[in-house]
């Protein structure tokens, strides 16, 4: 996709059509349409280096770089009637939703997601252009060891109930971007769904908090700080009905794991469901069915960001000893090619462990390949294929577009600051 215009078309006109029990989903692609259920359509992983550390302020560079190279390429954070960068009709976020975000606190340090790119994505979503009108939830399960306050108790691996939160100021945890950096806002809050695991209710229960069950799994039902009623598989409960408008944004970490060789974006959805029930075999036989089941019928991510900033090489649970800066950030639609590019090429070169790679370590291929193929049998993501492989992935980065760029600043398709703040980036290696 070679859209970007600061007023062009971004990904195009879209058609659903409805067929042999699937979903496919055209887009116009120049002169042709694609269509995103094809095995040949491939999966596009958005990739920048050498994020600058964060200075404590609200943006967060590397994720700005990393908005603005998903804008080029037509995926917008912003859903506008108007199209402008960043933004536009087929954008991911519009200004009443409620936007779920997924983040691991089941364990502290550099084990749980990164808060200073969170603090960055929660600001980006609160500058809507249109006026954010919605909420911001940042949420996991950490199965009774996790807190929003980065004091996890990591099943014993950590010799203190300290503050340690994956920033560069650790006492930035999830709680305290809630309750203090975005407090005035009034739209921010943290919900943690540990003391839920436990309790599962029926499907016309809207007041208690608890899961309700499914064939292959459960999901969570719960009221926010500022009174909205979630049910992740039907949406915001109204009173009297269901609002669509929920969205969900998936942001793990990236790092080792002992029991499947990797945690990154379709492992960390394992946080969304509870371990209180387990009709499958979760560790880890059957984990990407579970997980290929939750997002196509329950929830799926609309977005995923692969936080590798700090990643753990050795162990998932991110004591300072164990781990490395690598400053990298990634962005898929797709969960599955995102894993298979974080793991082999990201994770992978820097431990050289063969257990990272999906095409040496079989548990970590196998999940991969179990959760693409149960989310391609139910129509996709959002009706769009999941991929595995070099093959099917095409890795986009600042290097690999810069040019096309510059080519259409020249032609007064993109605005020239637009342009110029992008070649800085690919000059500094982003």
């Amino acid at each position: 996709m070679t859209s970007g215009s600061g007023s062009g078309s971004g990904l195009g006109r879209r058609r659903f059509l409805k067929g042999m029990g699937l979903t496919a989903v055209l887009f116009a692609l120049g002169d042709r349409e694609v269509n995103l259920m094809e095995p040949s359509t491939k999966s596009k992983v958005f990739k920048v280096s050498n994020c600058p550390v964060p200075t404590g302020e609200d943006l967060h560079e590397g994720l700005e770089a990393l908005l603005d190279l998903m804008s080029w390429q037509g995926v917008d954070l912003y859903r506008t009637q108007e199209k402008a960068w960043g933004a536009g009709p087929e954008g991911l976020i519009e200004k009443d939703d409620v936007v779920l975000i997924k983040v691991n606190g089941q364990w502290k340090y550099r084990g749980c997601t990164n808060s200073d790119v969170i603090r960055g994505l929660v600001r980006r979503i609160l500058d809507h252009p249109n006026g954010f009108e919605g909420e911001v939830v940042i949420f996991d399960n950490g199965q009774g060891q996790g807190s929003m306050e980065a004091r996890a108790k990591g099943f014993g691996h950590y010799d203190n109930d300290d503050v340690h939160a994956n920033a560069e100021d650790e006492s930035h945890s999830y709680m305290h971007l809630a309750e203090e950096v975005f407090k005035d806002s009034g739209k921010v809050s943290c919900y943690l769904l540990d003391g839920l695991k436990e309790i599962f209710i029926a499907d016309d229960e809207h007041v208690t908090d608890g899961y309700r069950k499914t064939a292959t799994g459960s999901y969570p039902c719960f009221t926010t700080k500022k009174g909205t009623r979630i049910e992740l598989r039907e949406g915001v409960w109204t009173g009297n009905g269901y609002s669509p408008k929920l969205k969900l944004i998936n942001v793990p970490v990236l790092k080792h794991h002992g029991g499947c060789g990797v945690t990154a974006a379709v492992k960390h959805y394992y946080g969304v469901l509870s371990m209180g029930y387990r009709p499958l075999d979760y560790h880890y036989g059957e984990l990407g069915l579970a997980v290929g089941e939750m997002m196509t019928n329950v929830r799926g991510p609309v977005l995923n960001i692969l936080d590798a900033i700090w990643i753990s090489p050795v162990n998932h649970y991110g004591l300072p000893q164990d781990v490395q800066r690598l400053n990298i950030l990634g962005a898929s639609l797709d969960p599955v090619a995102l894993d298979y590019w974080g793991c082999k090429h990201v994770l992978y070169p820097a431990a050289t462990n063969p257990e990272h790679n999906p095409d040496l370590f079989q548990p970590l291929g196998h999940y991969l390949e179990q959760a693409r193929d149960t989310i391609n049998k139910n129509g996709g993501l959002f009706g769009r294929r999941v991929n595995l492989g070099d093959e099917n992935t095409e890795l986009v980065s600042y290097a690999s577009v810069i040019d096309q760029v510059l080519q259409a600043a020249t032609r007064n398709e993109v605005n020239g600051d637009i342009a110029d703040r992008m070649k800085e980036r690919a000059d500094a290696g982003m």
